[in-house]
């Protein structure tokens, strides 16, 4: 579950990846933020890209030249688009149908104390009106049983991710069936 790093070889090594963030941590978020269009997805795509610079430290011999900073571009792409297309992959169905089916007694209580709602109708309009981001760990958790461990994992995001995302939900499913009385 926990990744293993290459060890930094000596302190050059980790003065370089600090002198990167310093340097490129504005480009790295923008260019993530421009492909997620979601700030905790870019400050995610930002994380994972610093692992994959960790990892290939080696290849970059001058911090302040244009070909490290266009290879620093290029790896957050790369890793924003890995996490774009794992968040499509993902895309959990919006027919009312494959909903209901999933939606079992025990999840419904659980969503009943979070919204004080009985009904499956308006259960399901409250989780198709969340925004995706919010949509996809609420239904995984809910619906689909899974653990917020699981969650982070089949979504490919940190677990404090899941739990920040699941609270938010909670928060919109509680207003959006409260204005719906």
């Amino acid at each position: 579950m926990f990744k293993k790093f290459k060890p930094l070889s000596n302190e050059t090594d980790n003065g370089k990846i600090r002198k990167i963030f310093e340097m490129y941590r504005s480009m790295m978020f923008y260019i993530a933020e421009g492909i997620l269009e979601d700030s905790t997805l870019a400050e995610d795509a930002v994380s994972d890209s610093i692992e994959k610079i960790i990892q290939n430290i080696d290849k970059i011999k001058d911090v302040s030249s244009y070909r490290t900073r266009g290879y620093i571009a290029i790896i957050v792409r790369s890793v924003s688009l890995d996490i774009l297309k794992k968040l499509k992959a993902h895309k959990i169905s919006d027919t009312e149908t494959d909903i209901l089916e999933n939606i079992s007694d025990e999840s419904l209580s659980v969503l009943d104390e979070i919204t004080g709602h009985e009904g499956y109708e308006a259960l399901v309009v409250a989780i198709r009106a969340l925004p995706e981001t919010l949509r996809d760990p609420m239904y995984l958790s809910a619906c689909k049983h899974l653990s917020y461990y699981e969650v982070a994992e089949e979504l490919g995001i940190s677990y404090d991710t899941v739990k920040m995302r699941m609270s938010r939900a909670k928060k919109e499913l509680k207003k959006f069936l409260r204005e719906s009385e």
